[in-house]
């Protein structure tokens, strides 16, 4: 697969937005996340049974916290759900 139509949610578009206020290059990491999740997201992520949701662990670099991304796909789209920092 070549890669999928994203789609932001509103939470994961905030998130996004706060960090980067935050951390300037914010925004280039997590374009190159939605890059590489679109492209393969089954081997990007872990599965979350209970809410059919996967979750990937981002290693930001310094001073950016890691986060985990949270999304759904199928064949033709992917769904950036939610991001929540990790403590």
């Amino acid at each position: 697969m070549s890669g999928r139509y994203i789609v932001k949610h509103p939470k994961y578009e905030e998130a996004v937005e706060k960090l980067s206020k935050e951390f300037p290059r914010a925004e280039e990491v997590f374009r190159g996340a939605q890059w590489a999740l679109a492209r393969s997201p089954e081997d990007h992520g872990i599965l979350i049974p209970d809410i059919g949701t996967y979750r990937a662990h981002l290693e930001c670099p310094e001073p950016m916290p890691h986060v985990h991304i949270f999304y759904t796909f199928d064949d033709r789209r992917i769904n950036f759900l939610a991001i929540r920092p990790i403590e």
